[in-house]
């Protein structure tokens, strides 16, 4: 915004009112997705560009998925509330995940950073019956060699 008044200065004042980083599913389903959201007010009488970066790192630090700053930002008017957001659709059934949700709006950023552990209903149930099946194998494996060892004794 270009300001030719000297009596009028441009002032910039802004707070970041709420930002969250979430885990939702999607319609219903099992799909899980990593939300990351934010409300910028600007309370003053210049614009300024906001930006939203959604960052997923798997457990060994490894990027996995992360805004552009083209895709995550907006410019924000005088006087306006504006609402950034970004969600990572691709979000697989299984995994171990650093997420880190950042704004920054003008100079000041504003930080969420939360670890998640996702197992998916199938998964669980899957794991269940694979360890059933486990445990009845290993019993009967040990009923077997007692009576081997107790026909052997006679």
């Amino acid at each position: 915004v270009l300001n030719d008044d000297k009596n009028y200065p441009l002032r910039t004042r802004y707070s970041i009112q709420s930002y969250a980083l979430t885990v939702t599913s999607s319609d219903g389903k099992v799909k899980n997705l990593f939300n990351g959201s934010a409300k910028v007010k600007n309370n003053g009488n210049t614009d300024f560009p906001v930006y939203g970066v959604l960052k997923v790192a798997d457990l060994f630090g490894n990027t996995i998925y992360e805004t552009s700053l083209t895709g995550g930002s907006a410019v924000i008017i005088p006087d306006a509330e504006l609402e950034v957001a970004d969600s990572w659709n691709d979000t697989p059934d299984f995994g171990f995940f650093n997420v880190t949700w950042t704004v920054s709006a003008d100079e000041k950023v504003e930080s969420v950073e939360k670890i998640f552990i996702l197992i998916s209903p199938i998964s669980i149930i899957i794991t269940i019956i694979v360890l059933t099946f486990a445990t009845i194998g290993i019993i009967i494996l040990i009923k077997k060699r007692k009576e081997s060892q107790s026909r052997r004794a006679i």
